[in-house]
């Protein structure tokens, strides 16, 4: 079952002012794709973007926590289910 494109960009509005209120200082969300968002943050040298690290891993588990909840669109009840990849990017561009 659809519920059209309206419903569909207000869901991802909602998604979009979660997601950004689970980020701190000069992090960055953008979306990228008609369903996918990048988060950019210039890294202190004591934080490590590394799977293993703590800091990454808070930082997820805010993003998947912001989503957790159902969204309210237009009186539906909507949930989502979301994957976060990190990917450290090179400074040599």
């Amino acid at each position: 079952m659809t519920l059209g494109h309206t419903i569909g960009d207000r869901l991802l509005k909602q998604a979009a002012d979660r997601l950004s209120g689970a980020l701190f200082g000069d992090q960055m969300l953008s979306r990228i794709g008609e369903d996918e968002f990048i988060v950019l943050l210039d890294r202190p040298p004591a934080c490590s973007l590394e799977p293993e690290s703590g800091d990454s891993a808070r930082l997820a588990d805010r993003l998947l926590g912001a989503l957790a909840e159902p969204f309210d669109v237009d009186g539906h009840r909507l949930l989502l289910s979301a994957s976060i990849r990190r990917q450290p990017l090179s400074r040599t561009w």
